[in-house]
């Protein structure tokens, strides 16, 4: 079920969805674990860029919204430090003490953070073929790229 612009609801099956994201990052294990979205399926697009946005839209209309992530220095401070702490493969007694305390503050701090204070959101309209099994390039419609490989700098949507 989706939510229109004028709030009214229309029934359209989770199959319906196309996920992109505009990075690689976290995020997109909550897109595939909550929409169901994959790679394989063709309805996860990944764009290997830096920016923290997501689109979730709906093939059918061409709707969608864009999720927008804020930068929270201090959150993007702590998250930075524990990924760090997370790639090492030997940590000392300190780092792990330091792992653990970043564990704790970074669920409480998300838990709790106002969803306004994390993300931004907006309807979009999408301006592209939303055909991700063809063979144009879901990005940008000029190139001959195959869909499954969105590293254009062009976005889809509006």
């Amino acid at each position: 079920m989706l939510l229109t612009d004028n709030g009214e609801t229309e029934n359209y099956p989770l199959s319906a969805l196309i996920a992109i994201a505009e990075s690689n990052s976290c995020a997109v294990d909550a897109l595939q674990a909550v929409l169901g979205c994959t790679m394989g399926k063709g309805n996860l697009l990944i764009n290997n860029g830096a920016q923290k946005e997501y689109a979730i839209v709906n093939r059918h209309t061409r709707r969608g919204v864009m999720i927008q992530m804020l930068d929270n220095s201090r959150l993007t401070s702590d998250i930075s430090r524990f990924s760090q702490l997370s790639r090492q493969s030997h940590l000392s007694p300190e780092e792990s003490i330091e792992k653990e305390s970043l564990t704790g503050s970074l669920f409480e701090t998300i838990m709790t953070i106002p969803g306004e204070q994390l993300f931004t959101w907006q309807h979009i309209n999408v301006n592209t073929n939303l055909d991700t099994k063809g063979t144009k390039c879901f990005f940008n419609e000029s190139c001959e790229c195959p869909a499954w490989q969105p590293d254009h700098g062009d976005r889809p949507y509006a």
